[in-house]
């Protein structure tokens, strides 16, 4: 559990951060600002000869534990040009790391802060094994418009249920002095809240509702849980954009809240003050977002680039005091992190690493995390069932039984080349992720009557290669109940007008004693997506028209069961 550490130490610290950065020169300062980001290759110390800050390395291939030696051999590598300072490693831990756990809104609908600290101390320990030293989570969003996307990676509505659940994950994720890693609380601030349900839209909101509301998770994570870092919102409060306003960073972040480590930038935030007209260039921008109090650019310097803030120091443009200040900031916590003392992985723990026990963890969490809305008798089903009859969208699919923020959500947008597939996206930095795809998106085909993509059936390929384990929920069934003659039709798809497999599966319901039907939506990245980072939605019924169909089977007079799969809740 992540404490406190006593005023002596904190002291202690700061002493040596300072002595630290006497010794830097500007290019080494420079450098601790600047993130970079590296899919399928190993990073080249030779690129950073004057260190740096934070790296994301993504690899394929070879085992676990050959990969944290790569991460490892990396930062020792890099800090040899840095005065012994290794780059802070981070990865997405929203859903876990090695071990899969429950969605956001699923851990916050356990009502249960011991078991989610549990489940987050498992990716704290799959994350040190693996030598990363800081995950970009919890979401710590307020979502009071189920039409946001990204409701799915968030607690819930409740700034006081959020402010438990995400301490309870800071607190377990973050571990104990001298084996810490950073929990990053996103995004500061009003993020969930966004006008019309929109992704990076604007915010409207009291001052007293700003603390009350949606600064009250955050707050608790660093009060209770001394969370160590924070990443803004892409999004503007009252019309001023988090990113450069000072306002936000630093006079309630640092001076209000008392929020002592590291500010890092979600990625690319500093080209949307480019592209919102908000910043005349990435060199404005990136002395607007500096000033303001952001630390670290994520997930490569371009506002920050040495060139950038070394004219702005040349012109008296940049105050010194801003670089030192954020370089302060994060030596601070690198010093913590113990990555000024040749930390590394924790091989040893790799057999923690997606084991049996954590997957008991995880589906205690996901027992949990099920809701039964309502039972008129149905359930629990009498023996004397003998037929059954199962259809929907995601009774048959891997895919679809993973959410936002996941590996298989991952591997199908690359795999279907959508990597830059989302509105308010469009910048150099994305495409130059895009490139990093494993396909180039082409005109995908869509359902009819809709705007949404049907799967790439390359992506659902590999996504159920990655997962050969993994069972559909139809072969779980018939796994569970192997005396029960289940029968399967699709009915229907996700989106899209599409009736032709009606007729199928009410015939199968009208031969059967019972009826399971799954509904939702698809919860991911792109275009093939129809909840998810940068897919909002006007209506939050059923996608579809899986509403429909769902009446055409309680028509025939047999029982249903629905099973609602989707990070969104519903209004119908």
């Amino acid at each position: 559990m992540s404490e406190k550490i006593s005023d002596a130490k904190k002291m202690e610290i700061e002493k040596r951060a300072d002595e630290i950065l006497n010794q830097m020169t500007l290019k080494q300062k420079i450098a601790q600002l600047q993130c970079f980001m590296s899919i399928g290759t190993e990073l080249n110390a030779e690129q950073f000869p004057d260190g740096l800050g934070e790296a994301n390395i993504g690899l394929f291939g070879g085992t676990r534990e050959e990969q944290a030696k790569i991460i490892d051999a990396n930062k020792k590598a890099i800090a040899k040009n840095a005065l012994g300072i290794q780059p802070i490693v981070h990865t997405e831990s929203l859903t876990g790391i090695g071990t899969l756990f429950p969605s956001a809104i699923g851990l916050g609908a356990t009502f249960n802060p011991e078991l989610v600290e549990e489940v987050a101390s498992i990716i704290h320990d799959e994350a040190r094994a693996m030598g990363y030293q800081q995950t970009l989570a919890p979401v710590l969003d307020v979502c009071r418009d189920p039409r946001w996307g990204r409701v799915g990676e968030t607690y819930g509505e409740d700034p006081t249920l959020c402010a438990m659940i995400g301490t309870a994950y800071v607190k377990g994720v973050q571990g104990e002095e001298g084996d810490l890693i950073c929990a990053t609380g996103k995004h500061f601030l009003g993020y969930g809240c966004s006008s019309g349900g929109l992704n990076m839209a604007s915010c409207v909101a009291t001052e007293k509702e700003i603390r009350e509301v949606y600064a009250k998770p955050f707050q608790a994570a660093m009060t209770e849980g001394d969370m160590l870092s924070v990443m803004n919102s892409y999004g503007t409060i009252n019309g001023e954009m988090v990113i450069g306003s000072k306002k936000i960073l630093t006079d309630l972040l640092r001076d209000e809240m008392e929020f002592k480590g590291i500010v890092v930038s979600d990625y690319t935030s500093i080209e949307h003050m480019v592209g919102q007209r908000v910043a005349a260039d990435m060199k404005d921008g990136g002395q607007a977002a500096l000033e303001a109090g952001l630390d670290v650019e994520c997930p490569f310097p371009n506002g920050y680039s040495t060139e950038n803030l070394e004219s702005g120091i040349a012109n008296n443009e940049i105050d010194m005091e801003w670089i030192d200040r954020s370089v302060r900031h994060i030596l601070e916590v690198k010093i913590r992190l113990g990555l000024l003392d040749g930390a590394q992985a924790d091989f040893d723990r790799l057999n923690v690493y997606d084991s049996l026990e954590s997957r008991e963890t995880s589906l205690k969490a996901a027992r949990e995390a099920t809701i039964l809305l309502k039972n008129d008798g149905v359930l629990p089903l009498a023996k004397k069932v003998q037929k059954i009859a199962v259809s929907g969208p995601h009774a048959d699919s891997v895919r679809h039984l993973f959410g936002g923020y996941t590996t298989a959500a991952g591997i199908d947008m690359m795999m279907a080349g959508s990597i830059a597939d989302q509105a308010g996206y469009e910048n150099a930095s994305m495409d130059d992720l895009a490139s990093m795809s494993m396909s180039i998106k082409e005109d995908a085909p869509k359902y009819p009557g809709s705007s949404v993509d049907m799967d790439n059936p390359a992506a659902l390929e590999a996504v159920a290669a990655a997962y050969p384990t993994t069972k559909t929920i139809l072969q779980c069934l018939k796994d569970k109940k192997p005396e029960i003659e289940f029968s399967y039709a699709r009915g229907c798809d996700i989106a899209g007008v599409n009736r032709e497999g009606f007729n199928e599966a009410i015939c199968l319901a009208e031969n059967s004693d019972v009826v399971i039907v799954t509904v939702g939506g698809k919860y991911g990245w792109g275009g093939s997506c129809t909840v998810g980072e940068g897919v909002d939605c006007d209506n939050i019924g059923l996608t579809g028209i899986q509403e429909e169909f769902v009446l055409s089977l309680i028509e025939t007079g047999k029982p249903v069961i629905v099973v609602h799969m989707d990070a969104r809740p519903l209004c119908s």
